[in-house]
């Protein structure tokens, strides 16, 4: 006679972790310590700080670096196939540097003197 491990309402109980019967989350674990926990710490910080400064657009670079962070946490998330993942994780970098270049340089080079408005 097979025992019936359903609840009332016909479904299964929760699948139990082997750490004490705590129920599994779905998706991704918590970051632990190490780089993806520093990221995880700047993704809150730095959008914490964005909201203070994007009124003034004053760290425009901040913020490029924390939607590209956000981006990899999305392929990271979704993209399975490890040689998609790279790849499409090399773009987003590599889009990320050349719109942070294209931007200090616009930071660093502009003169107010010579616009002509």
């Amino acid at each position: 006679m097979a025992l019936d491990t359903r609840h009332r309402g016909g479904e299964l109980p929760p699948k139990r972790d082997s750490r004490g019967g705590v129920p599994q989350r779905a998706g991704r674990q918590p970051p632990r310590r190490g780089m993806e926990f520093a990221w995880w710490a700047f993704m809150r910080v730095s959008g914490v700080i964005l909201l203070f400064l994007v009124v003034g657009h004053v760290l425009m670079s901040l913020a490029i670096v924390h939607g590209i962070n956000g981006l990899r946490v999305i392929i990271l998330d979704y993209v399975r196939r490890p040689a998609a993942r790279i790849a499409v994780t090399w773009f987003f970098y590599v889009v990320g540097i050349v719109l942070f270049a294209l931007g200090s340089i616009v930071v660093f080079t502009f003169d107010a003197a010579r616009w002509h408005a």
